[in-house]
């Protein structure tokens, strides 16, 4: 390697100062600095996403990453070479410093005005395309900068002078970040097409609302009135849960029409109340006997509903995390049905009358947009 090295010192060639050969050395350090850029900052993304940081948390981090796994892959390559850490550090801070605090900046701006780009999951490809997509554009707005501290023997200069180059091949990240861009462009081409709103979200959202209220009612009265433990710790559950769901029914409403849900104008699933398990009275619970068998006989039903509901949304809707609350409630509340029916059967001889979870076969109101 040290050999390797001091070849190529003793036969680089002299930095252009205009020109093609200046613009390919600039696209040349710019991929190089992309690769440890990109490295960092789809680690910070990625792990900010996973541990639920805010916006700015999750940034942060990436920028951080982006900057340490930058200036590592330059400085490995010079400290393998033999250079003393003291020479590396002023070659690798004068290399990259600028260069990926401009990539960076563009990255995460785009990363932030794509909408849901960073409130999607690790799991939802508009996080993968808009990542894709901004890194590419990143590389694209930053090669110029190079180019101009290039022909002024600054940035990337240092470390050409030293002759010793390490990294992956330019090549290879140079098609990469093809691949990258068109990968993104496809990603962010489907959610523009595919975001042609159908209203379903908008109508899933609105009618999830008062629905998760009255479970949420439902679940109060059950906390006073309770006779076994297991109907307590599953209206805490419930408590807490559907609260979360609802800070994100009104987020992700807020976010797609600009207002609160609560002021939701849209039309409903084309599900009756009975079968959203809405025509019940809540206020019945207050006096019931013996409480825990009426609390069930009551929850199932209400549970079937949002579980219809939550069907239709997957089915007509287009918003990714409207999409995924609705395969959150599913799960939930699928598992909520058996573990009541099991209780109901073994407290009171028999499962509820209201049965158990929707079958995936029922039939479903087909969801229709209300006429502009």
């Amino acid at each position: 390697m040290e050999a390797h090295a001091d070849h190529a010192h003793d036969h680089h060639h002299e930095m252009p100062t205009e020109g093609r050969a200046l613009s390919g050395v600039a696209i040349s350090a710019t991929l190089h600095c992309l690769t440890g850029c990109a490295i960092g900052e789809v680690a910070g993304i990625a792990i900010g996403t996973a541990l639920g940081f805010s916006d700015f948390g999750t940034i942060a981090l990436a920028v951080t990453l982006a900057f340490t796994f930058g200036y590592t892959l330059t400085s490995i390559p010079l400290l393998r070479a033999g250079l003393t850490l003291s020479a590396v550090v002023p070659i690798a801070l004068a290399s990259d410093t600028l260069s990926i605090a401009t990539m960076e900046v563009v990255d995460n701006v785009i990363m932030v005005v794509i909408p849901g780009a960073m409130d999607s999951g690790l799991g939802d490809i508009l996080f993968w395309g808009a990542l894709s997509f901004a890194l590419a554009i990143a590389f694209v707005l930053t090669v110029p900068v190079n180019r101009w501290l290039l022909a002024r023997g600054k940035g990337h200069t240092a470390v050409h002078e030293t002759g010793i180059h390490g990294g992956p091949p330019t090549r290879l990240v140079g098609a990469a970040t093809i691949a990258a861009f068109l990968f993104g462009s496809f990603v962010l081409a489907a959610e523009v097409i595919g975001d042609d709103d159908t209203g379903s979200d908008g109508a899933f959202l609105a009618a999830m609302a008062p629905h998760h209220e009255s479970a949420i009612d439902m679940a109060d009265i059950a906390l006073e009135r309770a006779d076994h433990e297991e109907v307590t710790q599953l209206a805490e559950s419930i408590v807490r849960t559907q609260s979360s769901e609802l800070e994100e029914i009104d987020a992700s409403y807020e976010r797609l029409y600009n207002e609160p849900v609560a002021q939701a104008e849209h039309e409903n699933l084309a599900l009756s109340d009975e079968a959203m398990g809405m025509s019940m009275e809540v206020g019945a619970l207050e006096t019931a006997e013996p409480f825990d068998r009426a609390f069930i006989d009551m929850m199932i039903p209400h549970h079937q509903g949002a579980i219809r509901m939550a069907r239709i949304e997957l089915e007509n809707g287009v918003d990714a995390e409207s999409r995924q609350l609705a395969q959150d409630i599913i799960d939930a509340q699928s598992r909520e049905i058996e573990e009541m029916n099991e209780w109901r059967e073994r407290w009171y001889g028999s499962p509820s009358p209201a049965g158990g979870v929707p079958a995936e076969s029922e039939s479903l109101p087909e969801y229709s947009p209300p006429d502009e």
